[in-house]
């Protein structure tokens, strides 16, 4: 006797119809499917209703906080009410060679930047990360710790240290932002307070929906800020389709790097690292955070759907081979995905800007995509 709702989940994924699932054969049709796919997921995601609310801080500037000098970079860390007593923490490393950065204006001509200016890159934390360890920042034992052993997980750190301005933020319910135990965990639980690696994905994901939007329109949403304030930035570079800034990620980072990159044309390029899975293949197995989740989402489309709106802007996907996320099928279930992915890309044939890294190893940002952002970036 089977007592587990599991398999009555897989066969209604099987078995029901994602109204988006990507079969476009021209350009022409994909562009039809990307406006209307776009529209149903602001609205299934709760985008359309959170940016109503966040016209009363529309506008906001960032807060200087503090700022320091690292080696090769400085590191401003800066504060943003992005919704109504909202606020977000974010660091902005910005590399010795951009911080003198200066716009020339010539009335008849449009900004044209200094060549001190550098390509930007928005770094999203995992869950157990925060912007601390992205950034190689230890404020703590716990980050110390996890600094010590993930050092390659410091990805903000190493994209500043090779050039590039970095934005990473603390996301909803991660570092600084963690959210209190709830009353009834904190009675009952064994753990009475949460640290600095912690997340509180749960709370404010059920609550959110409870509200009719989604902890993932949380999270772009305030990643859209980051990027408002990417385009003030002189450090950044620019070239004539605009800001030169892209998002990396891992795990739930690589989550959120795809969501952004989705949502938001501003976004040149992204880098995946371990997400890209199949929601049938991974997620109804794996029962991923609730950060994955929002009413709805599944009849629209799957991952492979989601990433397809990032093309032709270049994507960098990296999964390890032993990587537990991948599904029951292994490396085989994100192949797939990427299959389909690919289809897209054929479209406007640029296949080169596809990239599908599969490292031998498990869960963990393997960095395999530093040429990829050089040379595209």
């Amino acid at each position: 006797m089977n007592y587990s709702y599991r398999k009555f989940f897989q066969n209604l994924y099987i078995t029901q119809e994602q109204q988006f699932r990507f079969a476009a054969q021209t350009e022409s049709e994909y562009c039809l499917w990307k406006e209307a796919f776009l529209s149903a997921l602001k609205e299934t995601l709760g985008l359309n209703k959170l940016a109503r609310i966040g016209e009363a801080v529309a506008g906001q500037k960032p807060r200087l906080l503090e700022e320091s000098q690292k080696d090769g970079y400085l590191c401003r860390k800066y504060v943003l009410e992005t919704l109504p007593d909202v606020f977000m923490p974010f660091y902005m490393l910005i590399p010795d060679t951009a911080t003198d950065a200066v716009f020339l204006k010539h009335p008849d001509l449009a900004a044209v930047p200094s060549p001190h200016t550098a390509p930007a890159i928005i770094t999203i934390p995992a869950h157990g990360a925060n912007k601390n360890t992205v950034c190689g920042i230890a404020e703590n034992r716990e980050e110390a710790q996890k600094i010590e052993d993930a050092p390659e997980e410091c990805y903000g750190q190493i994209f500043a240290q090779k050039g590039y301005v970095v934005f990473c933020p603390d996301p909803p319910g991660y570092g600084e932002r963690v959210e209190p135990m709830p009353t009834e965990d904190s009675a009952f639980g064994a753990v009475k307070k949460r640290t600095s690696l912690d997340c509180s994905c749960k709370d404010l994901a059920q609550t959110a929906e409870a509200f009719g939007f989604s902890l993932t329109s949380l999270e772009v949403w305030e990643l859209q800020k980051i990027l408002d304030f990417a385009g003030c930035c002189p450090e950044i570079s620019t070239d004539e389709n605009g800001l030169r800034i892209g998002c990396a990620g891992f795990s739930g980072g690589g989550q959120y790097s795809m969501w952004l990159s989705a949502l938001d044309e501003r976004i040149r390029l992204c880098v995946i690292s371990g997400y890209v899975h199949g929601y049938l293949d991974s997620l109804l197995g794996c029962h991923l955070c609730p950060c994955n989740y929002a009413p709805g989402l599944w009849t629209l489309g799957d991952i492979s759907d989601i990433c397809s709106l990032i093309a032709p802007r270049p994507l960098f996907v990296e999964n390890g081979i032993d990587d537990i996320e991948n599904g029951a099928d292994g490396i085989s279930g994100p192949r797939r995905q990427l299959a389909r992915i690919m289809n897209a890309y054929q479209l406007f044939g640029q296949e080169e800007l596809l990239i599908h890294h599969t490292p031998a190893g498990s869960h963990k940002w393997h960095g395999g995509c530093y040429q990829f952002v050089d040379k595209w970036l």
